[in-house]
């Protein structure tokens, strides 16, 4: 059943994107950025590197987490598979909260900057506090917090890459896509492998690669202020 739900779902947006998704410019202004466009290599050489590899730190230590919750779970706190639908469904309300309505007015508030650092404190904290999960009240609530901060992150990373690019919209955001995906790809079986050497290892491994992202947008911060002294 939920393979079918899933397949459903996937349709209905598929005809929603078809019949209801309006292009965003016109064919002129498409043509104009096929003729203007230019190598992403061009990204991955400046500032912005930094934070599409902040993005595949985030990604890896989210597809570790939720490759190894359920076996977490289960036996730290003896949950079964209807408790862990109902954590995650109570995560994923309050990231799409988050990503809905929250990032937009936080960014316009504090800045992209800002909030991604806070994002990824928050998910650092979240990843800790798993570590004393006892029952599904508590894995609720700290994997809630846990997605609240992954949830601050990816909007507005995208958000100060399209800001800052001068490869093209579609570009930058492709690329951060494939960073992202790269991360999901190689998050699984990485926390497979901690898990079967420890079961807090995952969100151990967690708490170190967000002190990682967190330090790439430090070098993100000081490499954009230098770049930006060069051109004055």
């Amino acid at each position: 059943t939920p393979f079918f739900l899933a397949g459903a779902t996937s349709l209905i947006t598929f005809l929603f994107v078809t019949f209801v998704l309006k292009e965003s410019l016109s064919p002129e202004q498409r043509n104009n950025q096929e003729k203007e466009r230019t190598s992403l290599l061009k990204a991955l050489n400046g500032p912005l590197s930094m934070l599409f590899l902040l993005q595949l730190f985030v990604s890896l230590s989210l597809a570790g987490l939720e490759a190894t919750f359920a076996y977490f779970a289960a036996e730290k706190a003896g949950l079964g598979s209807v408790e862990l639908g109902y954590i995650f469904m109570i995560m994923g309300l309050a990231g799409a909260i988050v990503q809905g309505g929250l990032v937009g007015r936080l960014t316009k508030t504090l800045g992209e900057g800002t909030v991604i650092q806070l994002g990824i404190v928050i998910s650092a904290a979240g990843f800790g506090l798993i570590l004393l999960t006892e029952g599904f009240g508590t894995a609720a609530l700290f994997l809630t917090i846990f997605g609240i901060g992954n949830g601050l992150i990816r909007p507005s990373v995208s958000s100060l890459l399209t800001k800052k690019s001068t490869t093209g919209h579609g570009g930058t955001t492709g690329l951060l896509s494939s960073f992202d995906s790269l991360g999901r790809i190689i998050g699984p079986p990485l926390g497979g492998w901690l898990f079967s050497i420890a079961i807090g290892m995952p969100y151990i491994s967690g708490i170190v690669l967000s002190i990682i992202a967190l330090v790439l947008y430090q070098f993100y911060q000081a490499r954009s202020k230098t770049s930006h002294s060069l051109d004055q």
